[in-house]
């Protein structure tokens, strides 16, 4: 069964192209979207998604937030950091936080997928 994501992120552009290269590949469903860290966490809750694609710069409260508050509520779901930083640091705070991996957003349309693919499979695939 392919994995299901919700995707986090406030640049609405962006989060579109991701929903579309995901719906292109075929490989995972897109779950929902959400724009800013109290609605990833209510999305979360109510979709149960595989993974989340996080961003970590997001209204309310950030991506490492977000992480935090899904990871302890829903120990299943796994979450994919994608963001603009490069940072050692940000990486580490991300991982820190329950990220299970780190995808640049300038190399996203290369590994998104395959990263999402890998972590579902490395978690069981439930």
């Amino acid at each position: 069964m392919a994995p299901n994501a919700l995707i986090v992120d406030d640049d609405a552009p962006f989060a579109e192209l991701v929903a579309t290269l995901l719906g292109e590949d075929g490989r995972v469903v897109v779950a929902g979207r959400a724009a800013d860290g109290p609605q990833a966490l209510a999305l979360a809750l109510r979709y149960r998604p595989d993974v989340v694609l996080m961003d970590l710069n997001l209204p309310g409260f950030d991506g490492l937030e977000a992480t935090r508050r899904i990871r302890s509520a829903l120990a299943e779901t796994r979450v994919v950091v994608v963001t603009s930083s490069s940072e050692p640091e940000d990486r580490d705070r991300a991982r820190a936080a329950g990220a299970d991996a780190f995808v640049p957003k300038s190399a996203a349309a290369e590994r998104l997928v395959e990263t999402i693919l890998a972590i579902h499979t490395a978690a069981g695939a439930r």
